[in-house]
């Protein structure tokens, strides 16, 4: 795995003194701005990208709240989630990071960070949701200390379920999220020391 770049810069957005930005080969991970709404709401709108998330698409109001909830995770816990794009062009491919997204979960699950990646439909079958998944874990080892770390997904995401497995989570468990079975995995470095 190449080892990502992770730069401090100065955001746009008042009263925001600083963001993270991860850089790889291909991509820009940032956090989120006011000008990327549009981009957010276009994947969010799709229905083939929420079609194992939920039943309908996402609508603006629904995708501005998802927006502000990024940016105050960020300011109250000092890590969330990224905007995904092209070093080359600056093409908008998706979103992930990690969040408490304070769900209820089984006993020893409760508490701990979610890690979730969607990806505009324009992004898929690229590696982007690898690239960036590598860059962003090597962050969150590195940077936060945060060695548990959750994800859950559809059990029918085999894309997302073999993302999971080739980023280190391991199946615990199968439980009921909106009415659905998904999987619940986990990351667990803590026996990993630094080198």
């Amino acid at each position: 795995m190449a080892r990502a770049q992770v730069q401090h810069r100065r955001t746009t957005v008042p009263g925001v003194d600083k963001t993270w930005t991860i850089m790889t080969n291909r991509l820009i991970l940032d956090r989120h701005q006011l000008e990327d709404l549009e981009d957010c709401l276009a994947m969010w709108q799709d229905p083939f990208v929420v079609r194992l998330i939920r039943a309908t698409p996402f609508d603006r109001r629904e995708t501005w709240n998802r927006l502000l909830r990024y940016v105050g995770h960020w300011e109250l816990h000092g890590f969330g989630y990224w905007t995904i794009r092209t070093r080359a062009e600056s093409r908008f491919c998706g979103e992930l990071g990690f969040a408490y997204t304070h769900r209820e979960m089984p006993t020893g699950f409760e508490g701990l960070p979610e890690f979730g990646c969607t990806l505009a439909r324009s992004s898929w079958g690229r590696n982007i949701a690898q690239e960036a998944t590598d860059a962003a874990l090597e962050w969150m080892d590195h940077q936060k200390g945060l060695r548990r770390t959750i994800a859950i997904t559809d059990e029918a995401n085999r894309a997302a379920l073999a993302l999971g497995r080739s980023a280190g989570y391991v199946r615990r468990q199968t439980i009921a999220f909106e009415g659905r079975p998904f999987a619940l995995m986990e990351r667990d470095t803590s026996d990993l020391r630094d080198p």
